[in-house]
């Protein structure tokens, strides 16, 4: 298992992030994500999820 730590969970990083999302099981990858704002970790959705 790989391990990502990701600080900043903004506008810039939603990509970044959700692309990652969407390798996480393929990929064995573990994503921690910290923000200030907990509201905009909470926002950031694997594109699999998105409507």
């Amino acid at each position: 298992m790989r391990q990502i730590l990701i600080i900043g969970a903004g506008k810039s990083t939603s990509v970044l992030i959700s692309y990652l999302l969407n390798k996480s099981e393929t990929e064995n990858l573990f994503l921690t994500i910290g923000d200030l704002d907990i509201e905009h970790a909470k926002k950031i959705k694997p594109e699999s999820q998105k409507m």
